[in-house]
């Protein structure tokens, strides 16, 4: 079976990457970072403090890190890289590809943040045209 993981380098990305290796019945698998595209930059550059450390994608050392955990485990793996939103980008490589899955991880949102913020992962599971494994 060939999986599609979406990876984005948080704890909640790991876990399903720690899922497909424990999962033992995956021979294939291509790790997926969406990224946000390139700033387009006008004027005074503006100083400041970023939000957090964590910028919201994963680096390509992050994503060939996964890669070989994943040739460890005894599969054949693959890091992509890709620019843009986030569910529109794995639903497009979903289709494209021969997968048999896509595997996200989920944050657990609850009540108002959910309907505030909306998931991710519930997105990816409504618009996917393959099955869609959520880890929590």
């Amino acid at each position: 079976m060939k999986a599609l993981i979406a990876f984005d380098g948080s704890a909640e990305a790991d876990r399903a990457v720690d899922w497909v290796v424990r999962s033992g019945s995956f021979t294939d698998a291509t790790v997926l970072g969406v990224g946000p595209p390139p700033p387009v930059r006008r004027g005074r550059r503006r100083r400041g403090r970023p939000f957090s450390n964590r910028p919201g994608w994963a680096s390509p050392d992050e994503l060939q890190a996964v890669v070989g955990r994943l040739a460890a485990a005894g599969m054949d793996a693959t890091g992509v890289g890709k620019d843009g939103n986030v569910v529109k980008s794995i639903v497009e490589v979903a289709e494209k590809g021969d997968f048999d899955v896509v595997v996200v991880g989920s944050r657990r949102r609850h009540g108002m943040w959910r309907f505030l913020f909306g998931s991710t992962a519930e997105r990816i599971v409504r618009q996917a045209p393959i099955d869609v494994v959520v880890v929590r």
